[in-house]
């Protein structure tokens, strides 16, 4: 069976000039995301069933064509690429054009991961295992003879990860003897990273030494640091958490900008790796460690963002209500939290989008605490209209409003007259700044609420 056969046309594309009622229609009868719109048979785009729920029915779909997403798959595209456009576009059902751009039918998700666990490389009974050596100095040719020298096979293999100039190549071997081909894997300079059957030649070595046991046992732990500001007194603090987590063979890896100001205030015995974007961590970190304020851990969460590593807020600052390790029991601290004696507190993001298309926010549209739209250089009240789910709130005279998340409570919107919300309530606040309206109050809404703002004013900016 070949990928192309699970090309199907169940649902028809909609024609960019039905309204908008038809389409909801069939969403309402399909579990589908997305729909594809087609002008004849010229493909325009798919629209999203969020989206769409929040058009006027009685429109047609050309008064929303700022809204279409062009994402598509050729007929000859494989199904590696097709299953990575489904991911890049959080999208269950993918539209397939010819060469000419003639549209031609859609894979379904489902279709295409059934269509890759029927692979060998699922399928056939085996090994796993992910090996590691330099960029420049791996090579397919090389580990298909280490594995085919001892007798193995490979079922499929690809590279999994790429980071410091280190590759990791993910294996599948079919029977053979596992641990021949781990023990020739490292003859050739590759590092054995995860191997998911038993490895006889860690099991020999740590039968040899207890102090080998005991090395080999240590609990691996990576962790990074960030701060915005160093003085004096926070300096020994710093100096005394990288000892703490030296001592304990713990991977630091600090902020870059941090970085220069530790070694231009204080002398450091030891070399750290830093991060400077987003773009340079991932989910192998355990933890952060902010160092500052509450407003250090707010910056902290912009490097953060999605990966789901915890943050540890040490307070050598001012404020503390999410800083909550005092400077003077770090030790004790860092003990508990190797312990697993500590609990994540879960917090919820805000996301903002202005406009049909442009985000002029760029990749930054997101908020831990509040965000807040304010009139701007002028003494005149500005008007919000709310949506809340595309359902019309009222119209507030105000000089500004603002939406808080239950982290955000505690601030801007604690001192506008809003509630104090508990960390683990799932909901967000709507608090108007000085309303002219007498009966404008703070309003609580579930955190899966889609708020809409419109604003207008006396001046162009707000």
């Amino acid at each position: 069976m070949i990928i192309t056969d699970f090309i199907i046309n169940d649902v028809k594309p909609i024609l960019v000039t039905e309204e908008i009622g038809e389409i909801q229609s069939i969403f309402s009868q399909t579990t589908y995301s997305h729909i594809p719109i087609t002008d004849k048979n010229a493909y325009l785009g798919c629209l999203d069933e969020n989206d769409v729920h929040c058009f006027d029915a009685s429109c047609s779909v050309d008064q929303y064509t700022h809204a279409l997403n062009p994402f598509f798959v050729r007929f000859e595209t494989n199904w590696l690429d097709i299953l990575e456009m489904f991911a890049q576009h959080r999208t269950n059902l993918m539209p397939v054009l010819d060469e000419t751009g003639k549209y031609l039918g859609y894979y379904e998700l489902e279709d295409v991961m059934n269509f890759f666990n029927s692979t060998p490389f699922i399928r056939e009974p085996g090994s796993v295992v992910v090996i590691e050596k330099g960029v420049l100095d791996y090579s397919f040719s090389e580990i298909t003879q280490i594995v085919e020298s001892n007798d193995g096979k490979i079922w499929g293999m690809f590279i999994s990860k790429i980071e410091n100039d280190l590759a990791q190549i993910s294996i599948k071997l079919g029977r053979a003897n596992f641990n021949d081909i781990l023990s020739t894997f490292r003859r050739y300079s590759y590092n054995i990273v995860s191997s998911h059957q038993e490895d006889t030649f860690l099991k020999d070595l740590r039968s040899r030494s207890q102090y080998l046991e005991k090395y080999l046992n240590i609990q691996y732990m990576k962790v990074g640091i960030y701060g915005q500001f160093y003085h004096k007194e926070a300096g020994k603090y710093v100096q005394q958490l990288l000892d703490i987590l030296g001592q304990k063979q713990i991977e630091v890896i600090i902020e870059k900008n941090f970085l220069s100001l530790i070694k231009a205030n204080d002398e450091i015995q030891a070399n750290y790796d830093h991060f400077s974007t987003f773009k340079e961590l991932d989910s192998s970190y355990d933890l952060f460690f902010s160092i500052g304020g509450d407003g250090t851990i707010l910056k902290t969460a912009t490097y953060i963002r999605d990966l789901n590593i915890p943050i540890a807020g040490i307070n050598t600052g001012r404020l503390g209500f999410l800083a909550t390790i005092k400077k003077e029991e770090i030790a004790a601290s860092i003990d508990k939290i190797l312990d697993g004696q500590f609990q994540v507190s879960k917090r919820s993001l805000l996301q903002a989008f202005i406009g049909d298309n442009a985000n002029p926010l760029g990749e930054l549209n997101f908020a831990l605490n509040e965000i807040a739209v304010n009139r701007k250089n002028t003494t005149s009240m500005i008007s919000i209209t709310t949506h809340l789910d595309c359902e019309k709130l009222t119209n507030y005279w105000a000089d500004g409003l603002i939406v808080a998340t239950p982290t955000g409570s505690t601030g801007y919107s604690l001192s506008c007259g809003g509630p104090v919300i508990a960390p683990e309530t799932s909901s967000i606040v709507v608090t108007p700044i000085a309303p002219h309206n007498l009966n404008a109050r703070t309003l609580v809404v579930p955190d899966n609420t889609i708020i809409t703002l419109t604003v207008s004013g006396r001046e162009g900016q707000h």
